[in-house]
């Protein structure tokens, strides 16, 4: 049976013939970004747009309120100032934490921003920052 293997964020993910598996390597890992790293034409004025992580592990609702935030990106790529918005534990998914009540401008460049600090319930955290950048609509979108 062919198979392949590549480690990326912190969870092994094994793809062969049938179905794929997904082992995590690192105690607390993210598995899904929405908008996903590099998304481009993200309406702004979409109701209900909810921006989400989800890890490997049920978060620490207080630690996900202070290590999880929405970001402006500078020219160079980095986080460059904070965008109000609240974040919240997903209802029924612990490991998911929700951005919500904020305001987009077009044509502008977003970052979900975790703090190395960020932990899972049982006190595991995160150890490094990572981050997720997104773009909205510019007049080049369809």
């Amino acid at each position: 049976m062919l198979k392949k293997a590549a480690v990326l964020s912190g969870v092994l993910w094994v793809v062969g013939c049938g179905s794929p598996t997904i082992n995590v390597v690192d105690p607390l890992a993210v598995v899904n970004w929405s908008p996903h790293d590099g998304a481009t034409c993200i309406d702004p004025d979409w109701p209900g747009l909810t921006l989400s992580v989800c890890l490997s592990q049920a978060l620490d609702p207080a630690s996900a309120g202070s290590n999880v935030s929405l970001q402006t990106v500078d020219a160079a790529g980095a986080p460059a100032g904070a965008v109000s918005a609240t974040v919240a534990l997903a209802s029924g998914d612990a490991a998911c934490a929700q951005l919500t009540g904020f305001t987009l401008d077009p044509d502008t460049e977003y970052a979900i921003v975790l703090a190395s600090a960020l932990a899972a319930e049982d006190g595991t955290e995160l150890g490094h920052q990572l981050i997720s950048r997104f773009r909205t609509r510019d007049a080049s979108c369809p």
